[in-house]
This record gives structure tokens, sequence and C-alpha cells, in this order.
């Protein structure tokens, strides 16, 4: 392994976060998900973090946290952005870039998207009340006893399950508002799903999200994403620019997306 990207993953590891919060759990979640209706290529599987605190959660990638910090030590010091590069072969594929912060103060939620590495978007909306309907069928995920509740929302059905044991009324993606911790919700296409595989208690301080946000509305999103898009086409030139334009005009034909919220 090059010199430069051991030190900076033995920088990471040993990395001190700056912001003033702490959180007593981390949760590890498997996700999987169906991007695209057509195109096979679009499903994802990651590892996604739940960090829960007192006054908040945050919801992320932990790769792409390493991802960020990387990036950021990097341009700090001036860094060839080749290592970057060479330090994301070391880690796990990161597919999804957004982030979920949750304040229990305000009842609102951050949303961040990393639209590209120098582009991240965010718009906060309230935390959902889901309406929830708690069945009395049970069973065990990570050893413990858990019942199953479902629900509709914005345009899915999901079957979840929650756990008294862990009286943490949270869970993955917005998901929450349960007598415990969800361990487990899939919808029933089985086009979205999370489950826990592990479970950490311990109080550090929240990591730092690096990237700043570009402060949007959430019915500008879409809008907001393509004029990211539309000015980066415009700054390249030659055939570059022509092949940037052929594929955006490509996958606009060909993509058919399948997001989590079917209705607004």
């Amino acid at each position: 392994m090059n010199k430069n990207i051991l030190l900076l993953l033995l920088s990471l590891t040993l990395h001190g976060f700056s912001q003033s919060e702490t959180y007593n759990y981390k949760f590890t979640y498997k996700v999987e998900g169906k991007l695209e209706v057509v195109n096979k290529n679009s499903h994802i599987s990651e590892n996604m973090v739940l960090y829960l605190g007192k006054e908040k959660s945050l919801y992320i990638s932990e790769t792409k946290l390493r991802i960020d910090s990387a990036r950021s030590a990097i341009k700090k010091r001036k860094g060839s952005p080749f290592e970057i590069s060479e330090f994301r072969n070391q880690l796990p594929k990161n597919r999804i870039a957004s982030s979920i912060e949750k304040n229990f103060k305000t009842s609102n939620i951050t949303y961040k998207n990393t639209i590209i590495p120098s582009k991240t978007i965010s718009f906060i909306e309230p935390i959902p009340k889901f309406d929830w309907h708690i069945k009395t069928e049970e069973k065990k995920i990570l050893g413990y006893s858990c019942q199953k509740a479902i629900l509709n929302y914005k345009g899915r059905n999901y079957i979840a399950w929650f756990s008294n044991k862990l009286t943490l009324q949270n869970g993955p993606w917005k998901f929450g508002g349960l007598p415990g911790l969800i361990l487990e919700i899939s919808d029933t296409q089985n086009h979205y799903s999370f489950k826990l595989i592990g479970i950490k208690k311990e109080t550090k301080l929240f990591p730092e999200i690096y990237q700043k946000a570009i402060k949007i509305k959430k019915e500008n999103f879409d809008s907001t994403v393509e004029n990211i898009f539309n000015s980066m086409g415009n700054k390249l030139i030659g055939e570059s620019k022509l092949r940037f334009k052929r594929e955006r005009l490509r996958r606009k034909k060909m993509s058919k997306p399948n997001p989590i919220e079917l209705e607004e």
C-alpha cells in the first residue's frame, strides 16, 4: 500500500471529532435498494450507520464519511487528487450519497445529498408522523424478541420489526416512532430493505460532516440537481462536452427512477 495512503488511514482512525454533541449508540444496517425500475445495474447494497444520541441522530454511509474525511485531509495539505482515488479503492463501494439528521428538539430532519464531490445540497422537513399498525406476530433478530408493525407511507407498504428491549423510538432512514428500535423494515415489493447487522453502545462525539451544503427547498431538489449537471457540462470543452451531453440525454431517455418515496 502507498505510504501516503497508509498514513492517511492511520490519521483517520485516530481523528478526533469536533462537534459538541455525543451519541450513545451506533447501529449498522445493511441496506438494499432498487434505484431504477428497469435497470438491473441500479441495485445497491451498502452498510449504513445510525448514530443515536439524546438530542439528535445521524444516518449516513460509513464509507462516505471516511471518503469525505480523506478528501478534506488531502485538500488541506494540497495533496494529489489521485490519492483520494487510491483511498477509495481500499473501501467498499459508496452508492448512497445522502444522509439524514434528525433533531429531536426541533422535530426536524436535515436531508443532505452529495450530487458530485464538490456539490452537496440539503433541505429541512419535519420528522414524519408515521401511522403504524402494531401486530401480535413476533420473531427474533440478533437475539432480540421483535414485534411486527405495518405502515403505508408515500405510496409504499412496509413491514417492520421492532424490539421493546431497545426502547429507542428510531430506525434507519426516516423511520421511527414505534415503542422500540426498528431492527428490520422492507417494503412489500422488496424494492428497499433495511436490516440491522451490528449494535455498539458507546459514548462518543458525533462524526464531523466535512462537505458544506447548499441549502434549498425540498420542492427545488430536482431542478437544483439538473442545474448542477448543466453547469458541470458547460465547463467542459470539445469532445468531452459532447460526450457528457450525449450521456445525460441517454440517461434521461433510458432511466425510469424508482424512488423510495413514490408520492409527495
